[in-house]
């Protein structure tokens, strides 16, 4: 959802507070984990049928002709502007050995830095792109994949796909162009970037591409299709996405793809308004089915091929779709419920854009001990200009879920005089120990949280610097809270 606000000034701060962590980079946020404010200031925290006609060519294996060579441009860190004209999302991507992938929109492109576990770029970064780079993958090996589009929509053709070594020289064979793709989405599975991507050809069309390492690309077949604007790859690189009947108020399909083209056994018709799929274990996918009223929401796990409701919970306690025409029209559609959160584990968080009540449900989808859990204040606001049409937009901040199944909420600042905070829940319903860690500036705000392989939870503060400029900079905090690095990525 895109909260439509009239206008955002951030909180001026008059004095400095004590800064909780040392770097060597400049603005530092100042935090605190509960271990450094009185219990009480924890406690406060935690009142605990539309059918995809597929072809049926085979699936092609082919060497393209070598895109135009990236020639990345250097960059340093941090960005000279202000963080509150960034028009799209500061996207982190945590990767191997505590480093971290970071894609920072700029006013001609993007900056991508891939962080060391100090917080200190690596060597060869970071590099200024002339695109968007929305989809970011680090591997084991230190390597990355990137996909970039242009920032004019009309140039989409020019979508290319990059692979780099740790030390930012391009890997042989790439770039790869995408095409005249224009919805785009990825993942990587094993050595390949698999990715879903979606044209308009007279009708809309999507196909898989599979992009191996040395850069050759096998592309699947096409399906014809009357949906989606979003699809997700799953870790067995079948894609998934969802969409709302356009003849019915209260009904919906999920329908999937894979390398031959529409799967068998989709799409599924559903009574209700369903969120984008989320992928779960053993290659099903799990669902929100909400309605406008509370109590009648509830989750759905698929098999893998749609041959049924692996597992339905009951209502859950908690509202989870707004009625249709309540969202802008400006700022998107309010009434889809947000997608599942799913662990590793197989706990699926679903939370709510109308309150502040978090459910966590085990695998058979019964509502596990200790929740729902309630924090005191509600999740974080982004706010951010948009600059298609002369009025502010915001976005809650979505949660992020660590290796263990710990639940990492952004949090609204409790009071006036301090920041946001983030909120670590375990699953057992509980606040972790050390937690939460609060921005001590007045108006600092968490508006993103990412969580490594290791715990370590990357969170992208934005922090006034005067009346109309903030920066942006990226804390790592490790499980006991601590915080490891700050680095300032935006600094006007």
């Amino acid at each position: 959802m895109r909260i439509p606000v009239a206008r955002f000034t951030p909180t001026v701060m008059a004095a400095f507070l004590a800064v909780g962590c040392e770097s060597t980079h400049s603005p530092v946020p100042s935090v605190t984990s509960s271990a450094d404010v009185p219990s009480a200031s924890a406690a406060a925290l935690a009142t605990p049928s539309l059918v995809p006609r597929a072809t049926t060519s085979p699936t092609v294996s082919q060497t393209l002709a070598p895109a135009r060579p990236p020639a990345p441009a250097s960059a340093k860190l941090p960005i000279v502007r202000s963080a509150l004209e960034i028009e799209a999302d500061v996207l982190m991507a945590p990767g191997p050995s505590g480093t971290l992938l970071v894609s920072i929109p700029t006013s001609t492109g993007s900056v991508l830095a891939l962080l060391d576990r100090d917080g200190s770029p690596r060597p060869g970064w970071p590099m200024a792109m002339d695109e968007s780079c929305p989809i970011l993958w680090p591997l084991e090996d230190g390597s990355v994949r990137v996909v970039c589009r242009p920032l004019i929509f009309e140039a989409a053709e020019d979508v290319r796909a990059f692979a780099f070594d740790a030390d930012g020289h391009p890997l042989a064979g790439w770039p790869v162009t995408i095409g005249d793709r224009v919805n785009i989405a990825g993942r990587m599975v094993g050595d390949d970037l698999v990715l879903a991507v979606g044209r308009f050809d007279g009708v809309p069309k999507v196909s898989m591409q599979m992009v191996a390492t040395d850069g050759t690309v096998r592309q699947g077949a096409d399906v014809a299709t009357e949906c989606c604007e979003v699809w997700s790859v799953a870790p067995d690189g079948i894609a998934y996405a969802s969409w709302g009947d356009a003849e019915s108020s209260n009904d919906s399909h999920i329908t999937s793809i894979g390398p031959s083209g529409g799967q068998a056994g989709w799409p599924v018709h559903l009574s209700g308004r369903v969120s984008a799929p989320a992928p779960a274990p053993n290659g099903r996918i799990a669902v929100t089915v909400g309605s406008d009223t509370r109590d009648s929401g509830r989750v759905l796990v698929f098999e893998r091929g749609g041959i049924g409701v692996a597992a339905t919970s009951g209502d859950l306690p908690l509202s989870v779709v707004f009625p249709p025409g309540s969202g802008d029209s400006d700022c998107g559609p309010g009434w889809i419920p947000m997608a599942p959160i799913v662990g590793e584990d197989g706990t699926i968080f679903v939370w709510s854009e109308l309150e502040k009540t978090v459910v966590a449900l085990d695998p058979s989808l019964e509502i596990r001990r200790g929740w729902p859990f309630e924090p005191s204040n509600p999740l974080q606001v982004r706010v951010y200009q948009d600059p298609r049409a002369e009025l502010s937009c915001g976005s809650f901040a979505r949660p992020a879920v660590g290796p263990d199944s710990t639940l990492y909420l952004p949090i609204q600042a409790r009071s006036e005089v301090v920041g946001g905070s983030v909120v670590a829940v375990g699953t057992n319903g509980r606040l972790r120990s050390g937690w939460p860690v609060e921005l001590k500036k007045s108006g600092a705000e968490f508006w993103s949280v990412a969580v490594g392989s290791d715990g370590t939870v990357f969170a992208l503060v934005i922090e006034p610097e005067s009346s109309r400029t903030s920066s942006a900079t990226i804390l790592a905090i490790a499980p006991d809270s601590s915080v490891r690095y700050a680095t300032t990525v935006i600094e006007p």
